[in-house]
Parts: structure tokens; C-alpha cells; sequence
């Protein structure tokens, strides 16, 4: 988070409360506070130089959205979900996802189609390791052309929340060998199918693709030896 400037004007307290209440959404979308990691009321107090209470109210917001909970002498902590809590919420995204990419590929209209493949072919060159962060984004946007072309928006909305549960882990599958190329290929079909006007095909190659096959075991792995020697 970018701290003001010294000898800056405050900003309004609308602008800062939003700011504050941002700040740590993005760096836990972004990656860079991770599951477990303590999130300090000073620490913000500090880099937004406000007082408590617009910290306290992003602070709520934050356990509302289940990003945070309050551990036992650490306060409040970035959420980690357990193997079996998080397997429950990337079965109810895989099975969300799906019935996007099935209206999708029914409803989307010419103008989104051009979007969505535009957004696709600026994955094409990204390659994992360096190109993480472009790619989450991208691929944030290739998603969410998907929710906005079913044209539904309550099931939007509910897709849009489940994924936000799993922001903390999203970024970890890029950074292995491969993982941008899996994703890229997973992109293809379904961008493909949604195209086509496939409704059967976007459904499976939606479902393939947030289940991730190999990849995803993997990564369950990785987060069974996180939480085994996390303090």
C-alpha cells in the first residue's frame, strides 16, 4: 500500500475509509499478504495516517467478507481455509463456473465475444514464473466477460463471491512450472466453445479448467504442508 506522501493534504474521510478498506482486499487478492499472515491495526493507522476508527471499520468489512478472522493472541489474520473448506468452495465454483460458461456461450453478445478473445490473446505470449501478475489479472477479466455474458445477475454476483474466497490461492497454481501454459490451454476450449455457441462444450471445458486435474492436486499438497508448519 502506497503511504501518503509527507506534506500532502489528508484526503477526505470518504476517500481515505475507502482506501483503507481497499488496501488490504488488493494485497490479499494480489498475493502479497498470504493466508495466515497477521493484518495490524497500527500498521494501517501508520500507512493512511488516520486514526482507529475508519481501520476498525475496513477491519469489519474484511471479516464480513471472510477474508479475515481473529485468532487467539495474533488479532485478525488473513483466512486460511482447511483442505475440506477449501475443496467445498472449489466444488461450488466449479459447478457455478460452468453454468456461466453454459449461458455464455448461449447469450454473449458480438461486441463481448470480441472482448473475450481479446483478452485471450494477450495471454498467448505470458509464460509462468514472470508473468504472473499480468496473467491474474487477464485472467480476472477473461472470468468476468464470462459472468457478465450470461446475462444473469444474481448468478454473477454468487460466482463473483465464491471466487473471492479463493483469492488467496488463485495466484499459487502461475507460479509453478507450466501453470500459465495449463491455464492458457483450458482458456482455449472454452473461449473456443463459448465462440462456437457450444453451450455443452463451454459448460465442460469450464469445469475442466477450475478443476485443474494434476494441478489442482498439487496445489492441495502445497497447502497441507503450509498449514502443517505455519506457525
Amino acid at each position: 500500500w502506497m503511504m501518503r506522501p509527507p506534506g500532502s493534504m489528508p484526503k477526505p474521510c470518504s476517500a481515505v475509509g475507502i482506501q483503507v478498506r481497499l488496501g488490504p482486499k488488493r494485497e490479499i487478492a494480489t498475493g502479497r499478504i498470504r493466508p495466515g499472515d497477521r493484518i495490524e491495526e497500527k500498521t494501517l493507522c501508520e500507512q493512511f495516517d488516520v486514526s482507529r476508527t475508519p481501520v476498525r471499520e475496513a477491519m469489519l468489512q474484511l471479516a464480513a467478507s471472510n477474508l479475515t478472522n481473529c485468532e487467539a493472541g495474533r488479532g485478525a489474520v488473513v483466512s486460511r481455509m482447511t483442505e475440506k473448506e477449501l475443496i467445498d468452495v472449489w466444488q461450488a465454483l466449479w459447478a457455478l463456473e460452468g453454468l456461466c460458461a453454459e449461458l455464455a456461450a448461449r447469450r454473449m453478445s458480438p461486441a463481448m465475444k470480441s472482448e473475450l478473445s481479446k483478452v485471450h490473446e494477450s495471454t498467448l505470449a505470458m509464460r509462468s514464473g514472470a508473468d504472473v501478475d499480468a496473467y491474474s489479472d487477464a485472467n480476472a477479466r477473461l472470468h468476468s466477460l464470462i459472468y457478465a455474458g450470461a446475462h444473469n445477475n444474481y448468478l454473477a454476483q454468487r460466482t463473483k463471491e465464491v471466487r473471492r474466497q479463493l483469492q488467496p490461492y488463485t495466484k499459487s497454481p502461475y507460479r509453478r512450472v507450466g501453470g500459465i501454459e495449463r491455464s492458457r490451454d483450458g482458456h482455449c476450449r472454452l473461449v473456443e466453445a463459448i465462440l462456437a455457441g457450444d453451450e455443452h462444450g463451454a459448460s465442460c471445458a469450464m469445469r475442466e479448467h477450475v478443476a485443474g486435474g494434476l494441478a489442482f492436486l498439487d496445489f492441495m499438497a502445497e497447502l497441507a504442508w503450509q498449514n502443517e508448519n505455519r506457525p
